[in-house]
């Protein structure tokens, strides 16, 4: 288990301060390097070799704090680190000094690109400019150069478009992304570059699909994959086939998923690719713990828990810490909700030893997030390891990490790490009795849930409509101008009169595309007003929602403080017949009290899951007639029925008042017995509902008839529009047909 050392987070921070300094004082000599133009190639070598110190050291400070490191091992990983400094540098000085002592604007252009390469991690800001004097080197050179030197100027204004591109990315400027990749594409194209060209759509594709246009992110991904198996590119073949496989993925069809990840796996093999072996055994595995294999519909745990080590061991082997972090927490999350495979021992031991080893697996995970400052997968972690802790009913635990994962969460702004800790608080908070924090909670899920499943999807469907609009007009406007540029060079030469239709024809069009363009405008108008709309719908029915689920909570509560009131109330009555009724009352509220607890937890606040609520009113129900000597089975069947709550208070009434009627007089002199509940639809509007035991019989019990309650069921089954009938034989079975709300209301 990871324990966190107060002491030395402190004295870390502080060296971290100290090497902020550093940093800065060295950003100064950089900048002032980039604007002499690189002429200290001793002062930039040093600048690269910072490069990788500022990085790499910022990771080893991380470790050292967190693992209380020795100095045997801080001056190890230094010399390490060093080595390869001193491996990396010249490649480095080699392109200052090239650029220094050019001649040539051929030279000085892949010298700036070159360099633009090297600095790309460390330096991002300084790429754009680079790759911008060189551009502008190309177009001062390219109309007078040579045919073989404009095929290497173009080749290097490609690669130059593309690192502006992988820029634009990171900043999140993902359409300017994609219009230098487009500029590149052409180059690449024009120089017959299929490797290139192949590369580019991938890119291309990658940012469609982050953008949530799928359909588009497929085109492009196919196309590449194509282009790929054409000229052999093993390696870009497995890249291809992942990113089309997530589509897949996605969209929801797994097989295809499967047979593409499967595919891409067996090119890894063929080239011993360790890391992309890893990366599909970990997705081959998550599909199986969702699926299944060969379209089945049911988890095949222990040929995902199989993938899934397989993938921590090609990790470990690369090694790639942040895979080895994500392979142990799949493990985790398996043992979590599946179980360990193949576990020996009781139901409830082989429980507890799988939240043992899932909270292992997380823990570990969680070490090594630290020791490489992925703050996500901390996030992740803790979240995990709180679900767990909340499994092994240690709330007090669950709350502490669950806390410190929303932090982290927050600090990230992830919408969906915030609802998964969020989620999970509500839950703790309400089983430690702190309603005020589970219903801050709670606001804080479902303005995060709204946010990814609303807000967002909406907002990429209506503009990836508006794109595809756009780009049907664009086409259409093209074709156009085109057909009426064939038809004016074949007009040339006619006479006046051909003349005047030409210019009637053009009129006509002019006036057909003013229209055209008007109405895109207007088009264009309705849509921003939709999407308001849209918006201010979404948010009203997000706080309608809110609202309604408070009631249905008030209500809950409401109700169980009158059951506690009735309950504090029969202690002080010593009449046992009246005493037993006051407990009859009190189950009767706490059915009504269960309908409420149900709609507020559900996502459905219209209707209710008989089943579910069934089973949770038994549950209840047997424990207050002391039924731990009898064994009396319980069989519910209902068939997936949901009602909303003019019906289901009435049906629960029911349902108590026989329940108990059974429990209570149907196996007085028997220790075992069968209590059978079947709810079923006969046909539109209609419904069976019977409750039958194989107890002593109706004639029996009928001597005391106001044990039955059947005046209560009779009101209750008349409230329904319904009617019932009784049979003694073999036990009872009371059958009650009814009306559902809806067809009640037309009735009447």
């Amino acid at each position: 288990m990871l324990i966190y050392n107060h002491e030395n987070a402190l004295n870390f921070h502080s060296v971290l301060r100290i090497w902020d300094i550093l940093t800065l004082s060295w950003d100064v000599c950089r900048f002032l390097t980039i604007v002499f133009r690189w002429e200290f190639p001793g002062l930039g070598r040093m600048l690269f070799i910072w490069g990788y110190v500022r990085s790499a050291g910022s990771g080893l400070l991380l470790s050292l704090a967190d693992m209380n490191a020795n100095p045997v091992f801080f001056f190890f990983s230094l010399l390490l680190l060093s080595a390869k400094l001193i491996g990396q540098s010249p490649q480095m000085d080699s392109l200052n000094l090239a650029l220094k002592n050019a001649k040539h604007d051929t030279s000085r252009v892949h010298c700036l690109v070159g360099i633009s390469n090297e600095i790309y991690t460390f330096y991002p800001d300084s790429v754009i400019p680079l790759c911008d004097r060189a551009i502008a080197l190309i177009n001062k050179n390219i109309p007078q150069a040579s045919e073989k030197e404009k095929r290497s100027y173009l080749a290097a204004k490609a690669l130059a478009f593309s690192n502006i591109a992988f820029i634009q990315v990171n900043k999140g400027n993902k359409e300017s992304a994609i219009h230098f990749w487009e500029q590149s594409l052409k180059i690449r194209e024009g120089l017959n570059d299929q490797k290139g060209i192949a590369s580019l759509l991938n890119n291309i594709g990658y940012v469609y699909n982050d953008n949530g246009s799928a359909a588009k992110a497929l085109d492009f991904y196919i196309r590449s994959l194509k282009i790929r198996e054409a000229i052999q590119d093993k390696k870009g073949i497995t890249n291809s086939l992942h990113n089309i496989a997530s589509i897949y993925l996605s969209n929801g069809d797994h097989a295809k998923a499967m047979e593409h990840y499967r595919k891409n796996l067996s090119i890894q093999k063929e080239i011993n690719d360790k890391k992309g072996m890893a990366y599909s055994y970990l997705n081959i595995g998550n599909l199986l713990f969702k699926k299944g294999d060969k379209g089945s519909e049911l988890p095949d745990t222990v040929k995902a828990l199989d993938c899934f080590q397989k993938s921590l061991e090609l990790f470990e082997e690369v090694p790639y810490k942040q895979g080895i972090a994500k392979a142990l927490n799949n493990i985790g999350i398996l043992y979590q909700l599946a179980g360990i495979p193949g576990c020996s021992g009781s139901k409830e031991e082989c429980a507890k030893k799988s939240q043992l080893a899932a909270v292992e697996n997380f823990q570990k995970s969680l070490k090594i997030s630290v020791e490489i400052s992925n703050k996500e997968g901390i996030a992740s972690a803790l979240n995990y390891i709180a679900d767990s802790y909340y499994r092994q009913n240690k709330l007090k635990e669950a709350t502490l990490y669950a806390n410190r994962g929303m932090a982290i969460s927050r600090e990230l702004g992830s919408p969906l790490l915030i609802k998964t800790a969020a989620n999970l608080l509500v839950t703790l908070y309400e089983k430690q009795q702190e309603p005020g924090p589970a219903l801050e909670m709670y606001k804080l899920y479902i303005r995060m849930r709204d946010s990814i499943t609303n807000t967002e999807n909406q907002k990429a469907l209506i503009h990836s409509e508006f794109q595809n609009e756009f780009d049907k007009k664009a086409v259409a406007d093209s074709l156009k101008l085109a057909k009426d540029k064939e038809v004016y060079t074949l007009q040339i030469g006619n006479d006046k009169k051909q003349k005047m239709y030409l210019y009637v024809l053009i009129f006509l069009s002019l006036i057909f595309v003013f229209f055209i363009y008007n109405r895109f405008r207007l088009s264009t108008r309705q849509k921003k007003e939709i999407e308001l709309q849209n918006k201010i719908i979404l948010r009203s029915l997000g706080e309608k929602e809110i609202l309604l689920k408070e009631i249905h909570h008030r209500v809950k509560n409401n109700l169980q403080v009158i059951s506690s009131l009735l309950g504090l109330q029969s202690e002080s009555i010593e009449d046992s017949a009246l005493k037993s009724l006051f407990s009859e009352s009190k189950n009767k509220i706490n059915t009504i009290s269960l309908i409420h607890q149900k709609l507020y937890q559900s996502n459905n606040l219209a209707e209710i899951d008989m089943q579910d609520y069934f089973s949770s009113l038994y549950n209840y129900i047997v424990p207050l007639f002391g039924n731990s000597q009898r064994d009396i089975r319980f069989h519910l069947t209902t068939s997936d029925i949901k009602f909303d709550v003019d019906t289901s208070v009435p049906l629960g009434l029911i349902f108590n008042e026989l329940i108990t009627n059974s429990l209570k007089y149907a196996f007085v002199n028997s220790t075992t017995g069968t209590i059978t509940v079947v709810l079923a639809k006969l046909n539109d509007g209609i419904y069976s509902f019977s409750v039958q035991d194989n107890g002593q019989g109706f004639s029996e019990r009928v001597k005391r008839p106001q044990a039955l309650g059947l005046n209560l069921v009779g009101m209750l089954v008349t409230q329904l529009n319904g009617e019932y009938a009784v049979d003694s034989q073999n036990g009872t079975k009371i059958t009650i047909s009814f009306e559902d709300t809806f067809t009640r209301k037309q009735a009447e």
